[in-house]
This record gives C-alpha cells, structure tokens and sequence, in this order.
C-alpha cells in the first residue's frame, strides 16, 4: 500500500481533501437486482467494506459520490452535484451562480436552433459530471475512495470554463485573465479550508473550457452587434459590450445536437447508463437501498 498512500498525500497537498468527510461505518455492497456490474470493476477491491456516513440520512447516500458506490451506479456522478453539506454551502453555490453574466446564457448558442441556455445547460450538467469524474481519478488512496463528494461547485467551474473559451475566441485578453484570476482563487481556497475538492473545480473549468471552444458560438467581425436590437435574438446590450466593437458572434464549429447524439447512442448501448434512470427512481421510493443504510425488502 505504499504507493497508494504516496497517491494520497499527493492528492492531499495538491488537490485539497474531498467536500465531505465524515466518521463513517462498515457496511455490506448493495447489489440490486438486474445491476450491472461494469466490466472494469476488480473484485478484489469491491471485496473491501464500503463506508456510510453516520450523519447523513439515507436520501442523501442514494445521491451522494463515494467512488467505490460511484462505479456500481453512475447516477451518483450527476446527481451529487444538487446536494449540499450545509444552507452556508448551498448559499455560497447559488450566490456565485446568480453572478454569472446574463450573456453567458443569452449567447445565441452554436448553431444548435435551441439558443444559449441549451449549451449553458449541458456544460453546467456535464461539468458536474466530469468535475466528479475528476475528483475520482485523483482519488486512488482507500481514504479517498471512501470519501464523500457533493456540491455544484464542478457545474459552476464549467461554466468559468465556458466564459473563459468565449471571451477568448472574442479576442477579449482582459476578462478572460479575469476569469483565471477567479479559478486561482478559487483554487488557493480550496487549499486554505478543509473539505473542498480542487480537484473536481479543476475538472469543471478544464470540461467546460473544452465544451466551450468545441460547441460554443465562434465570432466575426461585422457591425451587426452595434445596431439597435429590434427583436429578442439580437445580443444583448450587455454580450455587445463584451465582445467589443467589430465583432458579432456566429455559429459554433460543432452543432451541439451532435455531443447529445453521441450521448443518445452510449446510452443505449451502455447498460451502466441505462440503469441511472432506474436508479434515481429507486432512490425515491425506497432511500437507503442503494447504498445499503436499508435492507431491501
């Protein structure tokens, strides 16, 4: 186990510790009848007892990421990302979401006909994800495999990340470096207070940063952006003053009709996907099942 406790103070001094740890208690693997069971998994190490925070109830261990609970059911990466620790967290998330420019959802999305708040959405979403994902892959110490990790702070990153790939291709250098400026201190907190995962902001901002050159709406120059809006598609006064004079913002290199086509396929092909619906349900009707606080009757 030596290299897994170099790994762990690696991840400790580097990344900061996980949102939430918690004195925890052994308990038995939850296997669900019809669960997949992914093909990656070693057995040797499900074999170990899994840990279940005494002090949380059993609504929020179904929802909660624990790594090792993560890869018997994926549901977890997604939907940890709408539980907090405490009001003070959950605060702390939606003040720093509120702050966002408006423009950031109103940007005209990349020519996927749904408008910004489709890609603004599948960044917040699939940043929470990968911010998690994030987190995991750092994660390789026992201690962090049973930590417990929750926030929206991995969505919110993303969408830094976002802002940050649009401002760029804007030719705007000053609010751009503005935006690493925030993400280092973001990041420099993180290291300061005890309980939060730079790993999974660090994840976010990367994800988003790349959705947002992949996706997000490229821009040219023109004189467009200058005239008075005369209908609700026009940029807003606000996204104009952003991008600057002599430029108007155009369709994104990738429609993003095709990532959720992608996304469609694995679904049905991946029998791990397929079961998060499934999950979230059981998850409502009988907490504490899936993370085995309940015994399934």
């Amino acid at each position: 186990y030596g290299d897994i406790i170099k790994l762990d103070i690696v991840e400790q001094f580097l990344l900061g510790t996980a949102p939430i740890m918690i004195e925890s208690k052994s308990t038995p693997i939850p296997f669900l009848e019809g669960m997949p069971m992914p093909s990656s998994i070693n057995n040797r190490a499900y074999g170990l007892a899994l840990t279940v925070a005494t002090s949380l109830g059993p609504f929020t261990m179904d929802f909660v990421n624990q790594r090792l609970l993560t890869r018997l059911q994926p549901h977890r990466y997604l939907t940890s990302g709408f539980l907090h620790g405490s009001l003070v967290h959950l605060l702390f998330n939606m003040r720093y979401l509120w702050k966002m420019p408006r423009w950031l959802e109103d940007n005209g999305g990349s020519g996927n006909g749904l408008g910004g708040w489709f890609l603004y959405l599948t960044t917040y979403l699939s940043s929470i994800v990968m911010g998690n994902v994030m987190r995991d892959y750092v994660s390789a110490s026992a201690m962090g495999a049973s930590a417990l990790c929750l926030g929206a702070s991995g969505g919110i990153c993303g969408l830094n990340g976002l802002m940050f790939s649009m401002l760029r291709k804007m030719g705007n250098g000053r609010e751009s470096t503005n935006v690493i400026k925030n993400m280092a201190f973001l990041i420099l907190f993180g290291q300061l207070i005890d309980g939060v995962s730079n790993a999974s902001h660090i994840g976010g901002f990367l994800w988003g940063a790349l959705v947002g050159w992949l996706f997000g709406p490229n821009y040219r120059s023109g004189y467009s952006q200058w005239r008075l809006s005369r209908d609700e598609n026009d940029p807003s006064l606000e996204y104009r003053m952003t991008m600057g004079k002599g430029i108007s913002p155009d369709s994104g290199s990738i429609p993003l009709r095709y990532a959720w086509s992608a996304f469609g396929l694995a679904f049905l092909l991946k029998p791990e996907l397929r079961s998060v619906p499934g999950c979230i349900l059981k998850a409502f009707q009988s907490p504490g099942v899936l993370s085995g606080m309940v015994a399934a009757v």
